[in-house]
């Protein structure tokens, strides 16, 4: 085990953890010795604690609607009754819609992308703080996207609430950066090519072009296709920019 990584004794509360980038990175915590929390709409997620616990890890998971106020404060205090404190959090649950034109998008998409991916970071990082301020420390990791640094055709709703995921965590440092110890809370917001994973399929053809895929090994299944780049790149949940994820959150 890389010992840069070492979690032990600290809490960490991850959103959509049922699937995809949220699964791996809990069970990848819970390989560094991290305390879990999951938190997701899909029951699924209790699979993804039962993963970590047979690995002789610490985990739990809370059925969460992000969404919902109620919900979410329950997961935080869930976190804190069980394990006594939050060191981290990484707040990844979000959905990408169908891809459509702007003028051809319906209100009731753009109203949910936005409740999701912008109204659901919001009530995770505002419980979050309230929860860390009680011990003066902790770091918040916001799953923003590419997406929120350019735009792409097709999925207008997505951009305009990645960028708002990257707006929310710039302020929250700036907020919070004077009310903590010398780690104090950090806002961060995480930028990535898309990861195939559940709920972005459409995004993917069927069968990718030699001439675009640059997976090595001819990963087909796992490659992920970036829509800013005239290339297929190779991105897994659990690839590399996890550990980026790692070097944040080891600061608290």
């Amino acid at each position: 085990m890389n010992q840069d990584f070492n979690f032990t004794g600290k809490v960490v509360l991850i959103t959509g953890g049922s699937s995809g980038i949220g699964r791996a990175a809990s069970i990848l915590f819970g390989r560094h010795r991290a305390k879990v929390v999951i938190g997701d709409i899909n029951p699924e997620g209790e699979e993804t604690a039962e993963a970590i616990r047979r690995e002789n890890g610490e985990a739990i998971f809370i059925q969460t609607d992000v969404r919902d106020a109620e919900q979410v404060k329950n997961l935080i205090a869930a976190a804190a009754k069980t394990y006594r404190r939050l060191d981290c959090a990484f707040n990844n649950a979000g959905v990408l819609p169908a891809m459509a034109m702007l003028a051809d998008t319906e209100e009731s998409t753009f109203d949910q992308t936005f409740a999701v991916d912008v109204k659901g970071v919001f009530l995770t990082m505002k419980y979050e703080i309230l929860q860390m301020l009680k011990t003066g420390a902790g770091v918040i990791v916001n799953n923003a996207s590419i997406a929120g640094l350019i735009a792409e055709r097709g999925i207008s709703a997505y951009v305009a609430a990645k960028h708002a995921v990257i707006g929310l965590s710039k302020a929250a440092a700036i907020e919070y950066a004077s009310q903590c110890d010398c780690t104090g809370i950090g806002g961060n917001a995480y930028d990535q090519a898309l990861v195939r994973q559940s709920g972005n399929a459409q995004l993917f053809p069927g069968e990718l072009t030699d001439w675009s895929f640059r997976a090595t090994g001819g990963d087909r299944e796992h490659g992920a296709i970036s829509l800013f780049r005239p290339r297929v790149l190779r991105s897994r949940p659990n690839f590399r920019r996890r550990w980026r994820l790692y070097c944040a959150m080891n600061k608290t």
